[in-house]
């Protein structure tokens, strides 16, 4: 019976220590989710950065397209290189673990972005390779149409992303983005 009891003793006063060392060292559940929620910023961080990329690429495809100094053909392959960029940027976030609910609503609407912007490219690239070599002014056609409504919702999924998104940035003293720049 006495080793029983020492045994307990011994067990309970390791687990005491335990406890106090994860305590002073910070190291206790919430200081893991403390941790997982900074790197899960982190890596929403660096697919913002690698979306903010394919955005500037998409502008200016648009802009060179819609104003002829490329051929629509040029314009519609630059358009599907940003659309497969972005759907290789969703597939990534399929891996990402959302360590809180606010992480998890974080990444359901970045994953909309993205999936948004991906169908305004899609059709903005069919816009082009419908207008074949018409000349400029291009001719408006249904994609075109089908595109700067696609563009309209990516924009309102912007905003809600950034308003979901830019608290998290700021605890972790990370940037914080604009739905302009996404």
């Amino acid at each position: 019976m006495f080793e029983v009891t020492a045994s307990r003793l011994v067990t309970g006063t390791a687990s005491v220590i335990t406890q106090i060392a994860r305590n002073r060292s910070g190291s206790g559940a919430g200081a893991s989710t403390t941790a997982q929620l900074r790197t899960f910023v982190d890596r929403i961080e660096s697919a913002l950065r690698r979306s903010a990329v394919q955005r500037r690429n998409l502008s200016a495809a648009l802009k060179a397209g819609f104003n002829c100094s490329i051929s629509s053909s040029a314009a519609a392959q630059r358009i599907a290189r940003v659309a497969a960029a972005r759907k290789t940027i969703l597939v990534q976030l399929g891996g990402f673990q959302a360590p809180t609910q606010q992480a998890d609503i974080v990444l359901r609407l970045l994953k909309r972005v993205l999936r948004e912007s991906i169908t305004a490219d899609q059709h903005y690239r069919d816009g082009f390779l419908a207008v074949g070599n018409t000349g400029c002014p291009l001719p408006a056609n249904a994609n075109f149409k089908l595109a700067a409504r696609s563009d309209a919702r990516a924009t309102a999924a912007k905003q809600h992303f950034v308003a979901a998104f830019n608290p998290l940035a700021r605890r972790f003293h990370r940037r914080t983005w604009s739905a302009g720049k996404i």
